[in-house]
């Protein structure tokens, strides 16, 4: 069963809410709602990047795009690799822009608080 973040955070928060020594988002200076308002936005950005690595259509077409439009001016060999590394590198630049900006907007979305208290449900043994 695949868990991610939210599932786990929620699902805890909801079934041992009532047990002494249990985190209170109180205890935190949090409340309930904007603890789970900044989960699921973590989840989204988290969710975003592992659906990217699954779907590789657009990195696909930038490698292969500059390749057909070279073919149709060029047929040597030397041409067909040049476009080939072309095509490469604009992959690489996707990939990696696109890893870039989910680690810019988690880093736009960190707050201590929450992740304080994130790390004390998580590290919570009924």
């Amino acid at each position: 069963m695949n868990e991610d973040l939210e599932y786990i955070i929620t699902d805890r928060m909801a079934r041992y809410s009532e047990m002494q020594g249990f985190p209170q988002p109180e205890a935190f200076d949090l409340d309930k709602e904007t603890i789970e308002d900044y989960i699921t936005a973590k989840q989204s950005i988290l969710t975003d990047g592992e659906e990217r690595r699954k779907k590789l259509l657009i990195p696909a077409v930038l490698l292969i795009m500059p390749t057909i439009v070279m073919s149709a001016f060029s047929s040597s060999m030397k041409a067909f690799f040049a476009a080939l590394a072309a095509g490469l590198i604009l992959a690489c630049l996707y990939w990696y822009g696109m890893q870039w900006r989910d680690a810019y907007r988690l880093r736009r979305l960190y707050q201590p608080d929450i992740e304080r208290f994130i790390a004390a449900v998580l590290a919570y043994e009924p």
